[in-house]
């Protein structure tokens, strides 16, 4: 549903189909894909219990991204997921910071620093730290907006005190 018409901008892609001969950053056969794909769906659906709801979120970011398994829309389908396992364990449907947002506003970087672990040691530190800061701007991002409704909401309740007094 990211590409009703087939086309990302002027190409043409395959639409929920894994991709071709070019399958994904790691290499892999479309069997290899596959395969990587049910691992990370299992893990999906049954992470360990003891396992940090932002961590989670920063880790499936970081898998499906990784793996790329769809010819265009996996950064969006990445940040949907890193949103949902927040969701989830909030269970709200409503929560003040997006860390959407902090992903797709730092989208350069994050390729970086993914890229980075993926080349490198496979050590997940440096990206897991890097998601951490992400998130903390995130949450100071909603302190704002917060601070700034509630400043226009003062306001308006006092001049609504005024317009009752005048009248």
């Amino acid at each position: 549903s990211l590409y009703p018409t087939g086309y990302s901008g002027v190409k043409k892609i395959k639409i929920a189909e894994f991709r071709g001969k070019d399958l994904t950053k790691l290499n892999l056969s479309h069997y290899r894909l596959s395969e990587e794909l049910q691992k990370f769906l299992n893990w999906w659906s049954e992470p360990p219990v003891e396992l940090d709801p932002v961590l989670r979120s920063a880790l499936a970011f970081f898998w499906f991204l990784l793996i790329s398994p769809y010819e265009d829309g996996n950064y969006d389908l990445a940040c949907a997921l890193s949103e949902l396992a927040l969701q989830e364990q909030e269970k709200t449907l409503v929560r003040s910071y997006d860390i959407s947002l902090q992903l797709f506003e730092n989208t350069e970087e994050v390729l970086q620093k993914i890229n980075n672990v993926a080349q490198g040691s496979g050590d997940l530190t440096e990206w897991l730290v890097y998601y951490l800061e992400l998130y903390l701007v995130a949450v100071r991002s909603s302190y704002v907006i917060a601070d700034k409704n509630q400043s226009a909401d003062l306001f308006w309740k006092k001049l609504s005190i005024f317009d009752h007094k005048s009248s």
